[in-house]
């Protein structure tokens, strides 16, 4: 919930947020970040 209030605000309803996350059978995963390869623009 504070990934989707830091996103979003507040939800109206977190019992039937959860209920539909539960449904849709969604999933948060957080990963660290060790490497980052790519370009980086100076501008």
């Amino acid at each position: 919930m504070d990934h989707y209030r830091a996103i979003r605000g507040e939800h109206p309803d977190w019992a039937e947020f959860r209920a539909a996350m539960v449904v849709e059978r969604r999933l948060l995963i957080r990963l660290p970040v060790e490497h980052l390869y790519g370009y980086a623009s100076s501008g």
